[in-house]
């Protein structure tokens, strides 16, 4: 299954915007996660849906955090279930129906200090030791 994760650096413009569409028809991914894409939470909807036609998506947009740093896209094909959500990683669980495979995804965009990084770390030591997450695919 193809998966994307991409530092797209803004998605306000036209340019940005037809270099994510044009890279998106010729590559053909099931689930991606667009980092950094300064989308304001009330053009997000409008802008996803006209790069990605028919898809879902979440975000980690929050009244903390007013432009949410990561936007995962799915082909709605596919179930998924948004596991955890913080300022800097969404954790998801996918399954494809058709291919019968499933696998835990998580897309991260880390905050710049290290100080600011220090929960981001502690969280994942967290999962990977006592969280479910790390027996699934």
């Amino acid at each position: 299954m193809k998966c994307f994760s991409w530092n797209v650096r803004g998605l306000n413009g036209d340019t940005r915007k037809l270099s994510v569409s044009r890279w998106f028809l010729a590559n053909r991914p099931l689930i991606g996660g667009l980092l950094e894409t300064h989308l304001q939470q009330e053009n997000m909807a409008s802008s996803i849906n006209n790069l990605f036609p028919g898809w879902r998506f979440e975000s980690n947009h929050s009244p903390e955090e007013e432009n949410g740093r990561i936007i995962v896209v799915w082909d709605p094909l596919l179930s998924v279930i948004t596991y955890l959500k913080t300022s800097q990683l969404i954790l998801l669980g996918v399954f494809n129906p058709s291919s019968g495979q499933s696998f835990t995804i998580a897309f991260v965009y880390a905050k710049n200090t290290r100080e600011e990084r220090v929960p981001l770390w502690d969280l994942l030591k967290e999962l990977a030791a006592t969280s479910s997450v790390s027996a699934t695919p």
